[in-house]
């Protein structure tokens, strides 16, 4: 069975190419503005696992706020989650995808976007 054997040789070879544990913050309204950035150069096609995690916590009393998050690589939109947040709550999603990628480089970007009603609103990713 080829594919079980390249599977296996696969996760055979796994690596951790970034692991970023900096919350990137912003209490402000704005549209996609990117958060955090890599270059990961493949020498092979590579089965590639991407997680994030988004966050937006609204000031006690505030009515709502809106934020949302995405991935995209070399400017191509790949995963996004929506938050809506409501009086102080914080609200976490971790969003994650499955992607076969070809040997070759790719930049990664993670961008947010957040509407605030003007009470604070923070969101991270």
């Amino acid at each position: 069975m080829p594919f079980m054997v390249e599977t296996e040789r696969n996760i055979l070879n796994e690596t951790n190419e970034w692991e970023d544990t900096t919350e990137y913050s912003n209490a402000n309204n704005h549209d996609w503005t990117t958060r955090a950035t890599k270059t990961i150069v493949f020498s092979e096609t590579e089965v590639v696992v991407v997680n994030f995690t988004f966050k937006t916590a609204a000031n006690p009393g505030s009515p709502s706020s809106s934020g949302a998050a995405r991935l995209t690589i070399d400017d191509d939109p790949i995963i996004s989650k929506h938050i809506q947040t409501v009086f102080g709550e914080l609200t976490s999603h971790t969003v994650g995808c499955i992607l076969e990628l070809a040997a070759g480089s790719y930049v990664f970007d993670f961008d947010s976007a957040i509407y605030d009603d003007g009470s604070g609103t923070n969101s991270l990713i």
